[in-house]
């Protein structure tokens, strides 16, 4: 989702830059898109930072992402609705920690997306 996000940030500030800047650019994007990852950028970061102390709730933790990428102008549409549904169906994966009401919004949801 991170690699999505990077991309459609570059796609929106590309036409603010100078030709020589856009084509810098354009190489960015394309090893960005082909590699998921900025050149230089360190991939394998410590996962026991990265891991949260406290535990979440699953519900609003996904509702406050969609809301987040629902803003991100952005995004297309398309993007848009694939990271919703990626977000909806991976809350909806830890259900154990749902109860039935937040269950039935997130699989509505998810049946909505995927029209």
């Amino acid at each position: 989702m991170m690699l999505t996000v990077k991309l459609a940030a570059r796609r929106q500030i590309r036409t603010l830059l100078t030709p020589d800047q856009q084509k810098k650019m354009d190489e960015e994007i394309a090893y960005v898109a082909r590699n998921g990852k900025e050149p230089g950028v360190n991939k394998g970061r410590n996962k026991k930072t990265a891991k949260m102390e406290t535990p979440s709730d699953v519900f609003a933790d996904q509702e406050s992402l969609s809301n987040a990428i629902q803003n991100y102008a952005a995004l297309s549409l398309e993007e848009r609705r694939s990271m919703l549904l990626q977000i909806k169906e991976a809350a909806l994966r830890e259900s154990n920690q749902l109860n039935s009401e937040q269950r039935k919004k997130l699989e509505a949801t998810i049946q909505e997306l995927k029209k």
